[in-house]
């Protein structure tokens, strides 16, 4: 394996092309607003406690509601019906992994909204050691 201390540099040396947007906030109209950032994560956090709590299409309201307890009990009473009890497993088995990538997406969404409020923070602090305000 190459020692990457030892690695030449590409023959005409490595730029940044001036043309990338985004480079010069100004020509290329690049603008935050910290407050804009607080206040969509503000939303965020409303809509995402729909989902995380236990109102009606949160994770843990579809895993009590759509629990198959009842059908499992009421294939149980058949008796010899292999392929009942394999469809009740199958359903359950969908139900747990399906809760589960909803359990997942709501860390990911509750992770999002805390990398939004860090980036407002931290717009916040540039603005505050770079022009002595709260807002550019």
């Amino acid at each position: 394996m190459s020692d990457p201390d030892k690695l030449s540099p590409p023959a005409q040396g490595w730029h940044l092309e001036s043309d990338w947007a985004g480079l010069e906030a100004g020509r290329d109209g690049v603008t935050y607003s910290a407050s804009k950032l607080k206040k969509l994560a503000e939303q965020l956090t409303d809509e995402f406690a729909k989902f995380s709590g236990e109102k009606p299409g949160s994770v843990n309201d579809l895993d009590m509601k759509a629990n198959l307890i009842g059908l499992k009990a009421a294939v149980d009473q058949v008796k010899r019906w292999d392929g009942g009890q394999a469809f009740v497993e199958t359903v359950q088995r969908g139900h747990k992994e399906f809760t589960e990538v909803y359990r997942e997406v709501v860390e990911k969404t509750r992770i999002a909204i805390e990398l939004i409020n860090a980036g407002a923070g931290n717009y916040e602090r540039v603005d505050l050691a770079n022009l002595g305000n709260k807002e550019a």
